[in-house]
């Protein structure tokens, strides 16, 4: 069985050219809106969708709305772009259709979310993460905590920040 990758915005922009990968070779619609017009990812990528190595293609409802769940779940949905809930919920997709996929993406998030979802990430100029966090919401003022995501404290109006409440070891 070949392989199936999905391309996320920092894979083209790191320099993967999509025509050299082997096996399938995917990618969401609004990754091309994150992309400069005139730059050299476009062109890869536009050389790639004429050659047909590159296939364009929408996540379904249902694989988007586990994607945006499990985000808010670990506290990753501000970290994360629609392109990057797209790309992740395409890769679930694959995965529920029996495909052997992996994401390719330097984004700790969507490594962080792809590893609790299953898929395997690829990393192209990093080492990729160590470890899968789970985040919670805390105000720096009064020291209160929020399961969601919010922006400024409901008490005191301070501005939320992100902590680290439980991190997991992955291979």
């Amino acid at each position: 069985m070949s392989m199936s990758f999905v391309l996320d915005t920092c894979a083209l922009i790191s320099g993967l050219n999509p025509l050299e990968i082997r096996g399938e070779v995917y990618s969401v619609p609004s990754v091309l809106e994150e992309l400069e017009r005139e730059g050299l990812a476009q062109v890869r990528l536009e050389a790639a969708l004429a050659s047909g190595r590159l296939i364009l293609r929408d996540p379904t409802p249902g694989a988007e709305e586990e994607v945006r769940r499990m985000a808010r779940e670990l506290g990753e949905d501000i970290a994360l772009s629609k392109a990057d809930l797209k790309v992740l919920a395409l890769a679930l997709d694959l995965k529920n259709l029996g495909k052997d996929s992996a994401i390719i993406s330097d984004d700790y998030s969507i490594q962080n979310l792809a590893k609790r979802l299953g898929i395997g990430c690829i990393s192209l100029t990093t080492f990729g993460i160590s470890y899968a966090f789970d985040w919670a919401f805390y105000c720096p003022a009064c020291h209160r905590r929020f399961a969601e995501e919010r922006d400024s404290c409901s008490v005191c109006g301070t501005k939320l920040r992100r902590s680290v409440i439980k991190k997991i070891k992955v291979k």
